[in-house]
């Protein structure tokens, strides 16, 4: 069974706001990946704070230019038993090469790949496993063009994680990674949140929404989505509710579009982001 997503290009989402230094990193780094005449670390790893969109961007970036992108999660990276996670590695590497004879160009991005058995941290056990997977990891940035005595294609990795620093350090040398750490400022991060909520908040209203995003221009990225969520899942419940409990699916995507054009979002965003508010800090304090 296999542990990782592929994900295929789809249409383009204009709602996402793509960080301009960020774009410059990703491309240039599968760019010099896919040139032979330059040498360039196989690994790029971007690191910040958790739920400001360093996956999310990578995927978007991505998708915008046609690329395929394997997705493997880091907490699925630790396995039950010894030499799993380097098969789940090998898998993946093998599943982009593939793909990539197939005549689609493909990447490999192992998200949060900190909270994986790759971590050397001090609170983190150093099993068997910790030591095949740096192996693989060391074993693919010196020759990415083999497995063993199978021969693979090149594949740009990504890593992602909140703190790369604690990475087997012989992985993270010059001409193995590049760590790039992303923390985007004010003007990036109101961008981004607009984008996201272009659907909702009409251009009179952005000079009002933007003040709310400058009030917990503190929380993450994430807190803005799971915010449009919630406005989605409560706009939802109602119109289910108006139907009398009966889910014809055609209809509720008609009744959204309608209330799109006339309702006014501001009044419900500042509702709802109070709530939001209150549940993060009691999940928090649990």
């Amino acid at each position: 069974m296999k542990k990782h997503s592929i994900l295929f290009p789809k249409k383009k989402s204009p709602s996402y706001h793509i960080d301009e230094m960020f774009f410059k990193e990703v491309i240039l780094h599968i760019v010099k990946n896919k040139i032979s005449t330059i040498k360039s670390p196989l690994i790029l790893s971007i690191q910040g704070k958790r739920g400001e969109g360093k996956t999310s961007h990578i995927l978007e970036i991505c998708n915008n230019i046609d690329i395929v992108v394997i997705l493997v999660h880091g907490s699925i990276i630790n396995g039950d038993h010894e030499g799993e996670p380097v098969n789940i590695i090998t898998d993946a590497y093998f599943e982009a090469s593939e793909i990539t004879n197939q005549g689609q160009q493909c990447v490999i991005l192992f998200d949060d790949i900190d909270t994986s058995v790759a971590s050397v941290s001090e609170d983190r056990e150093y099993t068997v496993n910790s030591q095949l997977v740096n192996g693989i990891f060391m074993s693919l940035a010196n020759d990415p063009y083999h497995i063993g005595e199978r021969e693979t294609n090149r594949i740009p990795i990504f890593f992602t994680g909140n703190n790369l620093t604690n990475l087997y350090s012989p992985l993270r040398r010059t001409g193995r990674m590049r760590i790039f750490s992303w923390t985007p400022d004010k003007l990036v991060k109101i961008k981004i949140i607009n984008n996201i909520f272009q659907d909702l908040i009409s251009d009179e209203e952005q000079q009002c929404f933007i003040k709310i995003i400058e009030r917990y221009i503190e929380q993450p990225i994430s807190f803005f989505v799971d915010l449009k969520n919630n406005l989605y899942d409560n706009l939802i419940l109602d119109i289910i509710s108006q139907q009398n409990n009966i889910i014809n699916f055609k209809s509720i995507e008609k009744e959204l579009i309608n209330r799109y054009k006339e309702r006014n979002y501001l009044n419900e965003i500042k509702n709802s982001i109070k709530m939001l508010e209150l549940k993060k800090l009691h999940d928090f304090n649990k």
